[in-house]
């Protein structure tokens, strides 16, 4: 693969996001490279994450079939950017009242950021049984905020926390199943029946 094109801005001399796929191809490309093509493209998917979301859907259809084919820290890195574009960058805010209960209040310049994510909802909740425990943790943070997630994907993140040996991962899980709304009826506390 050639190298990431070193003239190519990731932001314009203002600062501001990518337009609408103008960099994508490169983007794209620079996240299968080496690990400074890597970063430079997680930078300018960091930008998109956090300009107007209405041009973002496309790059997230791009980057889910990316998600098998990249190294596992690139992949961690794509499902935390999965969270983050969702919320328009503020992820940080998981102590909000839960997405489903505020949908009206959500950013609708990410509805079809959120509308890709939910359609690869059962491809995100395949990697919730990935070897690497940081991948797990990550996709189940990516369906955090991913208020139509199928609800196959709903109940995989119910029954991984029924099987996860992993307290950080137990977390993210716990956290993805109450703001969707799929811990009722005790499946995240029936889940620690066995743990306690």
């Amino acid at each position: 693969m050639d190298a990431w094109p070193p003239s190519l801005p990731l932001a314009s001399p203002a600062g501001d996001p990518p337009a609408a796929l103008a960099e994508h191809a490169a983007t794209l490309a620079g996240l299968r490279g080496d690990a400074r093509a890597q970063g430079d493209a997680l930078s300018a998917l960091g930008y998109l994450a956090r300009g107007p979301g209405d041009d973002v859907a496309a790059t997230v259809v791009a980057v889910l079939p990316l998600l098998p084919e990249v190294a596992i820290d690139t992949r961690v890195d794509l499902l935390i950017w999965l969270a983050d574009v969702q919320t328009g960058g503020h992820r940080d805010q998981t102590v909000a009242p839960p997405e489903r209960r505020r949908r009206g209040s959500l950013r609708e310049d990410r509805a079809a950021v959120r509308a890709a994510v939910a359609a690869a909802s059962d491809q995100l909740a395949a990697l919730l049984d990935d070897p690497e425990p940081r991948v797990r943790s990550a996709a189940a943070l990516a369906l955090t905020f991913c208020v139509d997630a199928s609800a196959e994907a709903k109940a995989a993140l119910g029954a991984r926390l029924g099987r996860e040996r992993e307290v950080g991962v137990q977390a993210a899980l716990i956290l993805a199943l109450i703001r969707l709304g799929a811990g009722g009826g005790g499946t995240v506390w029936a889940a620690f029946d066995d743990k306690v």
